[in-house]
């Protein structure tokens, strides 16, 4: 479809059938970013669910589930590898409990996958990019070798500070301004050489 915009843009948008908006999004010829389709769909959905709050922060579990129940059928056709990891945090992540939950694991494995030299080495970017995501997987090649070097979190990470009680696998993250760090001091990433305590 060469003007998607035409239609999603219309003032009209939010009285279309579900029917209607499903057929459209089952076009695989869409000009337009996924992001931007997804960012419709949610506002279609908003639009057709009574009593949500104006605020998603005072969203309650039943709201979710209310906006999720009027949008079955119509997120399953949603392209969310399109989407740009940037967008998949600042879209995605705040409606992940109208996501099926295997979709939003699947979704944020890939955003990790994604993050790298690109994004920086600042410990503040990892935080963002990171930050309350579990089963974590860094891995860092050291310039100049072919050394490969990394470590797995299973847990969440935090800002807050915080380290796995069992030994074997210890893990610390601290502030802000600490990246990952593993196995005490041998492996990390910060503005120091040790993380906060």
């Amino acid at each position: 479809m060469t003007y998607p915009r035409i239609i999603f843009d219309s003032d009209n948008f939010t009285s279309f059938q579900k029917n209607a908006l499903i057929t459209l999004l089952k076009n695989d010829d869409l000009q337009m970013e996924e992001s931007e389709v997804l960012d419709k769909v949610i506002l279609w959905g908003k639009a057709k669910t009574p009593n949500l709050p104006p605020d998603i922060k005072d969203w309650t579990n039943e709201n979710f589930n209310s906006l999720k129940a009027t949008l079955k059928h119509c997120l399953s056709h949603i392209r969310y590898f399109q989407i740009p990891g940037k967008d998949v945090l600042k879209k995605i992540k705040p409606y992940r409990s109208i996501l099926e939950e295997n979709l939003w694991m699947t979704l944020s494995q890939d955003l990790k996958i994604q993050i790298g030299s690109r994004d920086g080495f600042a410990s503040e970017v990892f935080h963002k990019l990171c930050d309350n995501l579990p089963r974590t997987v860094v891995a860092v090649k050291i310039n100049n070798t072919n050394e490969i070097l990394g470590g797995y979190n299973p847990l969440i990470w935090k800002v807050d500070g915080g380290r796995v009680e069992k030994s074997q696998s210890t893990i610390c993250y601290g502030g802000i301004t600490y990246g990952p760090w593993f196995s005490g001091n041998d492996f990390g990433m910060g503005n120091g050489s040790d993380p906060k305590r």
